[in-house]
């Protein structure tokens, strides 16, 4: 087939054949098919070659058998395709050869993502008083900075200047745990409340143990409840046998109990814990500012 000098790749062609048939079918010149064929180029150009073949042929064969009234239009065609089993919603904004990073994506394939959450604890501006903050900002990675917004860096700065003294952590993907951990959990202030409850507590040396990880305090009334079970579990510890028997079970239903474990496993995932203690941010700001970036 010999093609116009409009029509330079794979792509290309693809929606070039789907408009020699519409307007074959409809009777429409060369000038509408060129100025579709643009319409159609930037709307279909992130969408994979061979599931953009199936679904332009799939309307050519079922919604094209009669001769309708009305020629279909870009946005018409476009719902169709969208409307195919096997559809990505990221084919529509996200370049193919493009992924949001580790740090801010939101899904396994880094098609959706761009913003980074920030904990801020210290003195509130609005409030004039100690207290908590988290805020979303864009990312500084090359989808991330697309964004509408301040980035990230620029707003812990902000932050930091309203408090100084205040601890600000950004969230982020540890390569070390395979998994993003809260920014929450990158703050002194959120470490010192789960030790201040009395859960665990930090390796003593004399005993033997890793001063830099934390340790169950099995004598803590958290470990005879159901919940401490189902989180012990969770953490790859044994409760001992003579705490187990005191764990109360006949009012723990089969939902109750799932539920439960969804919601521990859950909050463990998000804290990105493995016994060991968390990286902090503390003493100099441009260090710690510089630990996050």
């Amino acid at each position: 087939m010999n093609y116009p000098d409009y029509v330079k790749d794979k792509k290309d062609e693809i929606i070039f054949k789907f408009l020699s048939n519409v307007a074959d079918h409809y009777d429409k010149n060369t000038f509408w098919r060129k100025s579709q064929h643009a319409l159609y180029k930037r709307k279909f150009a992130n969408i994979p070659d061979s599931f953009l073949i199936k679904s332009l042929l799939d309307y050519l064969t079922h919604q094209m058998t009669g001769h309708t009234k009305f020629v279909p239009t870009v946005a018409n065609v476009s719902e169709y395709v969208q409307g195919q089993t096997g559809f990505m919603k990221h084919w529509l904004s996200v370049p193919l050869d493009k992924e949001y990073c580790r740090h801010c994506r939101t899904d396994e394939i880094g098609k959706s993502g761009g913003w980074r959450t920030i904990f801020f604890y210290g003195m509130r501006g609005d409030t004039k008083r100690m207290g908590e903050l988290i805020v979303s900002a864009k990312c500084d990675c090359e989808l991330g900075e697309k964004l509408t917004g301040a980035g990230y860096e620029t707003v812990m700065m902000q932050l930091l200047n309203s408090d100084p003294n205040a601890e600000v952590a950004v969230d982020r993907y540890d390569q070390q745990l395979g998994r993003k951990i809260q920014a929450r959990h990158l703050t002194n202030y959120h470490w010192d409340q789960i030790l201040a409850r009395g859960y665990v507590r930090y390796g003593i040396a004399e005993a033997g143990e890793d001063t830099d990880r934390l340790y169950p305090i099995w004598e803590s009334p958290f470990w005879i409840t159901p919940e401490g079970e189902v989180a012990a579990g969770l953490y790859g510890w044994t409760i001992p046998e003579h705490i187990a028997q005191q764990i109360p079970h006949q009012n723990l239903t089969a939902q109750h109990k799932h539920g439960m474990l969804r919601r521990i496993r859950k909050d463990i995932q998000n804290d990105g814990y493995t016994g060991s203690v968390p990286q902090h941010i503390s003493g100099n700001i441009a260090r710690d500012m510089g630990d996050f970036f």
